[in-house]
């Protein structure tokens, strides 16, 4: 009952943070995709944890001839050929440089035009496309990757060696799927960074290209690579949930199983603000002095062929 309780809230909150996320500032970011995503990776999660399929559909709560059918469905139909009219139009000028309103509109000649000049002017304002001349005269594009500052390359870059760091291994075609949103050629320029500024290791295994990444070091308050932080903030406060889940055998639990969550809400004008603010500062200086000690220990280990402690 308790990891059902569990399991509950995580969702719950998951979808807090994604809301949350999606509409910062205003936006409306695409997420027509999610629900797709959620069952492919969530399936692929738990295959990797040695998971039979009948098994797999019955947490799900469906037949195994749904189960096998559903992946089949979603590669012969890919979310941006699905019946969602964003994913169809972005599908549409991936295809030409730019179109005409009209040209859009006549796409989907069963849809209210209304409908399609609303999402195209959210296209827009999210950064998504675009826009040259008004009313009927406007046509559009989707951002193309010169049309990016140059923190895009720093913030995908970020973004990898989240991914490589925590996956211990990544190949490009790996990246590629954990980054459906971006093109082959922004991963591999922002890949080829890494490596030019020693931030990552790429090695050929079996004639297949694969990243490492020993050390994940995010420079504290980078304007690039914010989003990069977040995951990594996120993925540890999952992985010390599952450890913790993971420990729990008859409520026999050791003393650091858990950890403690403190709340400090406070104002600037609170008393004891700065004292709050610069105990969290000398927090992070500590404990950041402690990893780097502890990544040179097991870099000493490694070259006197000790091993990792």
């Amino acid at each position: 009952m308790e990891l059902n309780l569990l399991v509950d809230g995580l969702v719950k909150q998951a979808m807090v943070l994604i809301a949350k996320v999606a509409t910062t500032g205003g936006s409306r970011s695409p997420l027509a995709h999610l629900a797709t995503q959620v069952f492919s990776e969530l399936a692929e999660e738990l295959r990797s944890k040695g998971l039979g399929h009948k098994v797999i559909a019955d947490m799900f709560g469906i037949s195994l001839r749904a189960y096998h059918a559903k992946p089949r469905r979603i590669r012969e139909n890919p979310p941006a050929r699905q019946a969602n009219l964003w994913n169809e139009i972005v599908s549409f000028l991936e295809n030409r440089p730019s179109a005409g309103r009209a040209e859009i509109i006549k796409q989907y000649p069963r849809t209210d035009p209304d409908l399609i000049v609303g999402l195209l002017n959210d296209m827009v304002e999210s950064g998504w496309a675009f826009r040259s001349g008004d009313g009927r005269n406007a046509r559009y594009r989707l951002v193309r990757a010169d049309d990016i500052d140059e923190g895009g390359t720093e913030a995908i870059a970020a973004m990898l060696r989240v991914l490589i760091h925590n996956r211990t291994q990544l190949s490009f075609d790996e990246a590629q799927q954990e980054l459906p949103s971006l093109c082959s050629e922004k991963i591999r320029d922002a890949l080829n960074h890494l490596e030019e500024e020693a931030q990552i290791v790429r090695k050929v295994i079996a004639g297949k290209e694969i990243y490492e990444s020993p050390l994940l070091l995010l420079p504290v308050g980078q304007a690039s690579g914010w989003a990069a932080a977040m995951v990594d903030h996120f993925q540890a406060v999952s992985n010390t949930i599952s450890a913790s889940a993971q420990r729990r055998k008859g409520h026999e639990l050791a003393p650091h199983c858990f950890g403690s969550t403190y709340h400090f809400d406070l104002q600037k004008d609170h008393p004891l603000y700065e004292e709050v603010y610069e105990h969290l500062c000398r927090f992070r200086e500590a404990t950041s002095e402690l990893r780097a000690q502890v990544a040179q220990t097991a870099k000493e280990n490694e070259s006197t062929g000790k091993g990792t402690p």
